[in-house]
């Protein structure tokens, strides 16, 4: 087992590392599914601690926060630290470091502690008081830092912050990377991804894009995945953005189909931001 002056953080792709090597006292990053958020993060949880940090992972449920623990136990165990499963706790002695896994299914149960790091996982889909009423102050003695890592989910209070690093917000820096920046997994797999998702969950949980579709008139809790009986005709529905400036509106274009049943079926979904001329060739 090493020692905490042996140790290394884990080997980082280049982009992981960016992150890693930034400044920024808050970090974003909105990324793919498979890009390597948690491992990035378990890796910065790891260096804090050894710098005699006081660090919390948190997840929206114990359960999500499960991937980010085994990652974290991974790392600790190459090291000089005690590994508490039932508290979800790794403490460095020599350092006298911690880190401890906790869930924001109750934001209030985090107040308490004074902070030096702190990573949000699945941010999106975690409770905005978590980081408002129980950690942004947990942070201020120590002046921590804290990492927000997560797919998008539409345009909440993650989409928010991770804003705040596009405007140039003094402290923040934000990152965005679709899952095929990662180099470990293949374009035939993203290309396959593709092919057999629908393109709106496509574009969130790989191209980590943040679609918002929150007023639309078609809800996604109405929409369910399945092919219609027989072969009805499919119909082609499209808003044209007619302009034939570089910067155009978008384009959307569904197809449906409709079963005797009346029951409607949405086949595919695109969108499209192009001159009105590339819209014809699409």
């Amino acid at each position: 087992m090493a020692r905490l002056s042996q140790y290394r953080l884990p080997h980082l792709h280049p982009l992981q590392r960016e992150i890693a090597e930034s400044p920024a006292r808050y970090r974003v990053i909105a990324a793919g599914r498979r890009w390597g958020k948690t491992r990035c993060a378990a890796a910065l949880c790891l260096q804090a601690a050894l710098q005699h940090g006081r660090v919390f992972w948190i997840a929206p449920t114990y359960k999500i926060a499960e991937v980010g623990w085994r990652e974290l136990k991974g790392l600790a165990q190459q090291v000089n630290a005690t590994i508490r499963e039932q508290d979800k706790r790794v403490t460095f002695r020599q350092s006298f470091g911690w880190i401890q896994v906790r869930s924001a299914d109750d934001p209030q149960s985090l107040r308490g502690e004074g902070l030096n790091f702190v990573v949000f996982d699945e941010a999106a889909y975690t409770k905005e008081e978590a980081w408002t009423e129980a950690i942004r102050p947990a942070l201020a003695d120590r002046q921590g830092r804290a990492l927000f890592i997560s797919s998008p989910n539409g345009k909440n209070w993650f989409h928010r912050l991770w804003d705040y690093g596009r405007q140039g917000v003094p402290g923040w820096q934000s990152w965005q990377f679709p899952t095929a920046s990662n180099p470990s997994i293949p374009p035939s797999e993203i290309d396959a991804a593709r092919a057999e998702m629908f393109s709106l969950t496509f574009q969130q949980e790989f191209m980590a894009e943040f679609v918002d579709a929150s007023g639309a008139v078609l809800k996604r809790e109405w929409l369910a995945t399945g092919e219609p009986a027989g072969k009805p005709a499919v119909v082609l529905g499209v808003d044209l953005a007619l302009s034939t400036r570089t910067e155009a509106d978008w384009t959307a274009i569904v197809a449906m189909s409709q079963e005797l049943s009346g029951t409607i079926y949405i086949r595919d979904a695109q969108r499209l931001r192009a001159p009105f001329h590339q819209v014809l060739q699409f």
